[in-house]
């Protein structure tokens, strides 16, 4: 018996691109959907690597379930720019229409982050809610910044 998607259960999926950031984001990160599925990098994963896993991964959840958020933590130790765009770009179109995309990443990569919103965007054909938050930056943490989680929030679609 196969299930149309608007019988399948929503979920979200949370990709965690550092796994030092991981604890970070997930006490800050409150779910929206009816189950959360987390894919964090493991510290001597390549990128290559990830991006394949996630993506295989992903595919078989959308089997089962409608994908309604996606969150995509960048980490400043694996930040590896056009991998973090690619993989994205390949999950956008596994997300149900009306989904929400947020980028949760360190401030002192908001300028790049904002550049990926805009090439995503232009990609989504306005199927997709797109915003990113910001968190500190570990060389805050290490000045005594409280780990308040994910601070400053930007609507972007």
């Amino acid at each position: 018996m196969s299930r149309s998607s608007t019988d399948r259960l929503g979920t979200e999926v949370f990709v965690v691109d550092s796994s030092p950031a991981v604890a970070l984001a997930l006490s800050a990160h409150r779910p929206s959907e009816e189950s959360t599925y987390v894919l964090c990098r493991a510290e001597s994963e390549r990128g290559p690597d990830f991006t394949c896993r996630v993506l295989k991964r992903a595919r078989q959840i959308q089997t089962h379930r409608r994908i309604g958020s996606l969150w995509y933590v960048v980490g400043s130790k694996s930040f590896e720019p056009t991998g973090s765009v690619g993989l994205l770009e390949e999950l956008l179109p596994l997300l149900e229409r009306g989904a929400r995309v947020t980028l949760a990443t360190p401030r002192s990569f908001g300028s790049v982050v904002f550049g990926w919103v805009d090439t995503l965007l232009g990609r989504t054909g306005g199927d997709v809610n797109m915003g990113v938050r910001f968190y500190p930056d570990v060389s805050e943490l290490r000045r005594g910044a409280p780990p308040s989680g994910f601070g400053s929030q930007q609507q972007c679609a």
